[in-house]
């Protein structure tokens, strides 16, 4: 099982007089990488042969996280704007998540248990919300929308079964429930 991890490595040196002015201002940088991380949070934890990415692009309070257990999993997170929440979560073997925001307050949530399921998620506006929870082998779900205050929800759980949803304007709310085999749901609101 490969791990990935990502870790700041440090030189250690015993402190003397001469290297003392070094050690103060290499501390003084890592005060404020961590300063900058605590605005702007991303974070990674995987276990498995598995692929996670994140970009973010915001001044300050967005986050991102992708927790992946299993093998062969894909998962990106690309944001822009403050405020900014994504998390994508995944168990089992070769799911992929792809969760896309850009303006402020929007926030994005995905889980996926099984295999081979699929997510592609796209948000743009101001203070969206979108959750997924899938459950099972082979489930997809296209979910986008445009504008403000809007939610979308969808929980599957089977073989199968596909949901797209498409939201533009303000205040719109859809949900889709699947539990089956093979059910197909297509939502559009203007």
């Amino acid at each position: 099982m490969n791990q990935l991890a990502f870790t700041l490595q440090l030189n250690t040196q015993i402190v003397t007089t001469a290297n003392l002015e070094k050690t103060v201002k290499a501390t003084s940088l890592i005060n404020i990488i961590i300063t900058l991380l605590a605005l702007l949070t991303a974070s990674v934890s995987v276990a498995g042969d598995l692929d996670a990415g994140s970009e973010l692009n915001g001044d300050f309070n967005s986050s991102a996280s992708i927790l992946q257990n299993g093998f062969s999993h894909s998962a990106t997170i690309e944001q822009y704007g403050n405020y900014q929440t994504n998390r994508i979560q995944q168990y089992g073997s070769q799911q992929v998540a792809h969760a896309d925001q850009y303006g402020e307050g929007n926030y994005a949530e995905i889980s996926q248990n099984g295999s081979l399921n699929y997510t592609n998620s796209y948000q743009k506006g101001s203070y969206n919300s979108l959750k997924v929870n899938q459950s099972g082998n082979r489930n997809r779900v296209n979910a986008e929308q445009f504008g403000s205050h809007n939610n979308i929800a969808v929980t599957q759980k089977g073989t199968l079964n596909q949901a797209t949803i498409q939201q533009n304007g303000s205040g719109l709310e859809s949900q889709v429930i699947q539990r089956g085999h093979g059910l197909q749901a297509l939502v559009v609101q203007h």
